[in-house]
């Protein structure tokens, strides 16, 4: 059983699998270190009457302990690099980033988390979009193997969004909207929590992501043009 979530997104199982390689990397020499520490202290405990030693360094019997193990673990560094590059590009840089098949606007506000969907005209930012603003009962809805464009701001303070099935976790910032994107690989239900101290009630700061075949999500955007779905409209 993995101790990491389940993958959620397209990108989860990389962001999944980078974590891996740093924490192998960095228990492996954890054990290392602190197994020849031991070592050093047992072995030592064993000679009675010794005389400490003053070693310079000098030759290399003495250095390679110190240049060998700098060697690999910088060559340890490089792979992890490597391996961060090609996730951040997956993940962050803008010319990486899928084509989008929906958008949402997601406002982070003491102590709930908002939802806006395009209204009837299909367009976000315009007059007719629609907000969910059920408190912490309202969800994000998402459809599956789709690619949503996330338009991501705070209302008041620093919020953080965070899902761990998506490996997702992104500050928002009053007065300034990031833009992300995620794109689901399986139907579920998963919870969305605010990662970042937003005040008293910060612990309480959580909703639901829904992920649903598409065309059950466009029977929900349907239904919330319709007004079947609990709403309140956005206030521009």
């Amino acid at each position: 059983m993995s101790f990491l979530p389940e993958a959620y997104s397209s990108v989860a199982g990389d962001v999944f699998g980078l974590f891996k390689v740093i924490l192998f990397l960095t228990s492996f020499w954890f054990t290392v270190s602190i197994g020849a520490l031991f070592y050093g202290i047992f072995t030592s405990l064993k000679k009675q009457g010794g005389k400490a030693k003053y070693l310079t360094g000098d030759d290399w019997a003495q250095s390679k302990w110190i240049w060998i193990p700098l060697v690999l673990v910088v060559l340890c560094d490089f792979w992890v690099d490597i391996e961060t590059a090609k996730v951040w590009t997956k993940v962050e840089i803008a010319e990486a980033m899928p084509q989008s098949d929906y958008e949402v606007k997601i406002v982070g506000r003491q102590f709930q988390w908002e939802f806006t969907y395009p209204g009837p005209d299909g367009k976000l930012f315009t007059e007719d979009d629609v907000q969910i603003a059920d408190g912490n009962d309202g969800e994000l809805v998402l459809p599956v193997n789709k690619v949503t464009k996330l338009h991501l701001t705070a209302a008041d303070v620093l919020h953080s969004f965070f899902v761990r099935e998506f490996g997702f976790k992104q500050d928002v910032i009053p007065g300034r909207i990031l833009t992300r994107w995620v794109q689901p690989i399986k139907e579920g239900r998963t919870e969305l929590l605010c990662a970042e101290i937003c005040g008293s009630n910060h612990g309480t700061m959580r909703n639901w992501i829904k992920i649903v075949s598409v065309e059950e999500f466009d029977s929900f955007i349907k239904n919330l043009n319709s007004g079947s779905v609990a709403m309140a409209t956005e206030k521009k």
